[in-house]
């Protein structure tokens, strides 16, 4: 089993070198592609080319989006239709063409922040700054956003990442005072978030429907959104980056099936791809050697959750007995193709110093091996709890998002040895958020982990959360949850870290499965693309400003 983190690699059509740095002539011979986790040596970084203007940039979503609404629905799947036309006040560091996994943050709408006391944050807005329509951001529009987001009433996913706030009030046009509930470690760090967008007053209080109209300070504007076919996007020229974006436009797929991905991207149609899986890499990389190859770890984790308040998943002997049936060496096998990270509860497990680590985790019943004398036990268990045939059920899935439906069958094939007969429920994103949303599921793969401390756990996991589809409420959670929110020494965060997986382990809550690599692929030309852990990094802050197209590589492999 491999535990990798993130690795860049790069094969270009001379040699292996740095992700950004030269230009291939098409006509060198290619030798052959290193097999994909191969440490590559990097190469002395040549300098770099000054990023030029022009150009429309092609993008193959893995998942299907169906609106534009930055809030209502749930996670990176929706942020790859919003996030180019929304800013932020902060916005999380990228150094070094990477993702800090630190989650230090940088000024963005606001252009300084002051914190006068431990419970009070002051940020002055940049002026100038101007939506869409022409009309300006102001304070107004930064508070208008925190309720509408807070406000239970609009039920949104993404709510308890102001549940540090107090209140968020208007100093003057261009200051805004925000106050914690207590001292907060991660409020810079929500107020970062890539779903923190800042949204225009007017537009809402006028009644458009957000869920087909953007308006925001971003550097594209929506030309055109088919939820059914793909959405185009211009360059907003008065962006407040000088300069910026340097790319015309974005044409974004939405619905592709993942062969006709694969064939638009060797026949060069797409510039911009998020790989779901190893072989498809070594297909691209066996086609077309010189696309630029990164593979990441994403930073969150998927688990099995349930409904916890009702039969037969309110039972905990039911839920040690799936924890005990999921083989997790199995689905770093089939799923993950060899490569991949075992998870412990509501941790990314790679998160060192946080998580459990995985030698400590494999010694533990479910992780161990050999998977006998937990397949004995938990068919005992199911027996115990009124099963003795094992139980049959269905695992609800998002069928187009590429991760959960290379895990669904393997783990619905690992867990009928230990007495679980799940058939497979793969539905639409749209379907699979309202039943999650509604409730209306008997078991699902969902995330419930995040390398941003309590971002995702506290949603997921808090009987407050507003992302808890499991109906879960445990004041000794809460416990656990509320100290994270409010420890300020990383040593206090670390030891309540372990003390949630520990919990969960005994309440098994949910059951963690794996994490799988993922490879983002681009064309030669693609500069300046700063990819990241969440593997859609294009669509965040800054990478929308920061890529631009080498006019001249493009023109070697495509014509004027």
């Amino acid at each position: 089993m491999q535990h990798s983190r993130f690795g860049p690699i790069c094969v270009l059509a001379a040699a292996a070198s740095a992700a950004v740095a030269c230009a291939p002539t098409p006509a060198a011979p290619a030798p052959a592609a290193p097999a994909l986790g191969a440490p590559v040596a990097p190469a002395a970084p040549a300098a770099a080319p000054a990023p030029q203007r022009g150009g429309i940039l092609a993008y193959a979503s893995t998942t299907q989006v169906n609106s534009l609404h930055p809030f209502k629905l749930r996670g990176a799947v929706e942020r790859r239709a919003g996030g180019p036309v929304y800013d932020s006040l902060l916005a999380y560091k990228y150094e070094n063409g990477s993702f800090e996994v630190n989650y230090d943050v940088e000024p963005w709408l606001a252009e300084r922040w002051e914190q006068p006391n431990p419970t009070t944050y002051v940020f002055s807005l940049r002026k100038g700054v101007k939506f869409h329509d022409g009309r300006p951001l102001t304070a107004d529009d930064v508070v208008f956003t925190h309720e509408f987001i807070r406000n239970p009433a609009n039920d949104f996913p993404i709510a308890s990442l102001l549940t540090p706030v107090q209140r968020t009030e208007k100093v003057d046009d261009f200051t805004v005072r925000i106050t914690a509930k207590e001292p907060s470690p991660f409020l810079l760090q929500r107020l970062a978030d890539r779903n923190m967008f800042i949204l225009p007053k007017h537009v809402i209080e006028r009644g458009d429907d957000l869920a087909k109209v953007a308006i925001g300070t971003g550097p594209f504007k929506v030309k055109s959104f088919d939820a059914d076919s793909r959405s185009e996007y211009v360059r907003n020229a008065d962006y407040w980056q000088e300069g910026k974006p340097y790319l015309d436009g974005l044409l974004i797929h939405w619905t592709l099936d993942e062969s006709t991905r694969l064939a638009a991207l060797i026949a060069r149609e797409i510039d911009l791809w998020a790989a779901p899986d190893k072989k498809q890499t070594e297909t691209v990389l066996q086609t077309v050697r010189d696309v630029q190859v990164q593979r990441v770890t994403p930073v969150y984790g998927d688990a099995l959750v349930m409904p916890l308040d009702r039969p037969p998943f309110n039972d905990v002997r039911v839920r040690r007995a799936l924890h005990l049936a999921l083989d997790r060496e199995a689905l770093i096998k089939t799923a993950a193709q060899g490569e991949g990270i075992i998870n412990p509860p509501a941790m990314p497990g790679h998160k060192e110093g946080y998580a459990i680590p995985p030698a400590d985790l494999i010694k533990l019943p479910g992780y161990r091996q050999p998977k006998d004398p937990d397949l004995a036990e938990a068919k005992r268990l199911l027996a115990e709890a009124g099963f003795p045939e094992g139980l049959k059920t269905t695992l609800l899935y998002d069928k187009r998002r590429s991760t959960e439906s290379r895990l669904a069958e393997p783990l619905a094939g690992a867990v009928r040895r230990g007495g679980f007969d799940m058939e497979l429920g793969g539905r639409d994103r749209p379907e699979y958020v309202k039943a999650l949303r509604d409730r209306s599921y008997q078991i699902a793969l969902d995330f419930t982990a995040d390398m941003e401390l309590n971002s995702r756990q506290y949603p997921y996991l808090h009987s407050k959360g507003s992302q808890n589809t499991m109906g879960l409420a445990d004041p000794k959670l809460d416990a656990i949850l509320d100290g994270l929110e409010v420890a300020m020494e990383k040593s206090a965060q670390k030891r309540l870290a372990l003390e949630l997986q520990q919990y969960l382990l005994e309440t098994l809550y949910h059951i963690p499965t794996i994490e799988m690599p993922a490879y983002q692929v681009q064309q030669p030309w693609v500069r300046g693309f700063l990819s990241d852990q969440a593997v859609s990094a294009f669509f965040e802050r800054p990478s929308t400003t920061t890529t631009w197209i080498d006019q001249e590589v493009r023109k070697k492999y495509k014509g004027p």
